[in-house]
């Protein structure tokens, strides 16, 4: 990955989790953290990791597809970048599987 799409990525993120945290009116949403972006090397796409406490994946998934519209248009207004690639969203499950394994091992009962 060149720099240039490494450096994209993480200004995506970094607003794309500000835009869920302070703009977005919905509570399961404003719960929604972004662990990764990845960009596609034209800079036609980004695919957007996501990963929630509070709601079901799915759920957060099918919100977060209906709220493409406008956080691509908050996107517009606190980057500044030439063309915004079409967002596409994924639940991480990385948490979830890091956790199980926490939860197994006994690790943090103390």
């Amino acid at each position: 990955m060149s720099f240039r799409v490494e450096k994209i990525s993480s200004i995506l993120k970094n607003a794309i989790g500000e835009i869920l945290l302070n703009k977005v009116a919905d509570p399961d949403l404003r719960s929604t953290s972004v662990s990764n972006v990845i960009l596609s090397g034209d800079f036609k796409i980004a695919k957007i990791f996501v990963s929630s406490f509070e709601s079901d994946p799915e759920t957060i998934i099918k919100k977060l597809k209906n709220a493409r519209g406008y956080i691509r248009k908050e996107l517009s207004r606190s980057t500044y970048l030439k063309f915004l690639p079409d967002l596409h969203f994924f639940y991480d499950t990385a948490f979830e599987f890091d956790q199980k394994v926490v939860d197994e091992n006994g690790v943090g009962d103390q």
